[in-house]
């Protein structure tokens, strides 16, 4: 299935659409499990997810994030959180809701989640990626926005000033999700960027890649040089 990338004529400067998937609406994808505060036994403990979320927090500032006493003032909020394992969290950053209430949004490897508090102890919001139809942002002097659209025809959105950089980390989650690349082989873990390049065009020759996974692959290797 083939991510499209487009523009949008009228509200939003970007749409992410992932396909026309046909989804059982009858099941609710919206997953509000810990309303209570109990970290659900999935695999890493709550000090682990606390520690984690703090360094993936502190790695994207100040492209995302700002200054990490902001994540260190609210990190309560993570004894809502169940990881599994094996899961990689790639982002963790805050935006507000109405009367300056702290919310966190994560994306890890397989899903994203909202961390909102409540009255009743907060709630956890969980989205594996083949629950999301579309993402869209806008951004503007007046309007940050990320817009989530499921394939149950729900929407969650949420405003964060570095909307299209959000938006990208999300993207690229979903795209590896979605399209995992074939990892380059060898006998040389240490080889340089060139001879992986000329092995990836390889790959692209013989059908064990897409175009798109050897252009996504390359330039990462571009960068590198």
């Amino acid at each position: 299935m083939e991510m499209i990338l487009k523009p949008i004529e009228e509200e939003f400067d970007y749409k992410i659409d992932y396909g026309d998937e046909e989804v059982d609406s009858s099941e609710d994808y919206d997953i509000c499990k810990s309303m209570k505060g109990e970290n659900e036994d999935m695999g890493k403990t709550n000090e682990e997810i606390i520690k984690l979320c703090r360094e993936v927090y502190q790695a994207h500032i100040p492209d995302i994030n700002t200054h990490v006493r902001d994540f260190d003032t609210s990190n309560h909020q993570f004894k809502l959180v169940s990881m599994y394992d094996d899961e990689q969290l790639l982002l963790c950053t805050q935006y507000f809701e109405s009367f300056a209430k702290v919310c966190y949004f994560l994306v890890t490897d397989r899903r994203c989640m909202f961390v909102q508090p409540s009255l009743t102890g907060g709630e956890v919001s969980s989205f594996p990626y083949d629950t999301i139809g579309s993402v869209e942002y806008k951004k503007s002097f007046t309007k940050s926005l990320v817009r989530i659209h499921l394939k149950t025809e729900k929407t969650h959105e949420f405003t964060h000033l570095k909307c299209d950089k959000v938006t990208s980390v999300l993207q690229q989650a979903m795209n590896d999700f979605k399209h995992p690349t074939t990892p380059l082989s060898g006998p040389n873990t240490n080889e340089g960027p060139l001879t992986q390049i000329q092995k990836l065009h390889e790959l692209k020759l013989s059908g064990a890649i897409t175009n798109e996974e050897y252009t996504m692959i390359k330039q990462k290797l571009i960068k590198e040089l």
